[in-house]
């Protein structure tokens, strides 16, 4: 019984968990892409 309860309470937890990674993985890619945005459109990338 009391193994039944420790998973009922886990299963919000890793959900939780999994929708906190999905977000920071989001904010990542979502930085990353403006960095290289900035990069590119940046002037001290055309110069060689």
């Amino acid at each position: 019984m009391h193994m039944q309860t420790n998973c009922i309470h886990l299963i919000p937890l890793f959900a939780l968990a999994i929708r906190g990674i999905y977000a920071v993985v989001r904010m990542q890619t979502n930085s990353i892409t403006l960095f290289t945005s900035i990069y590119y459109i940046s002037p001290h990338t055309k110069r060689k």
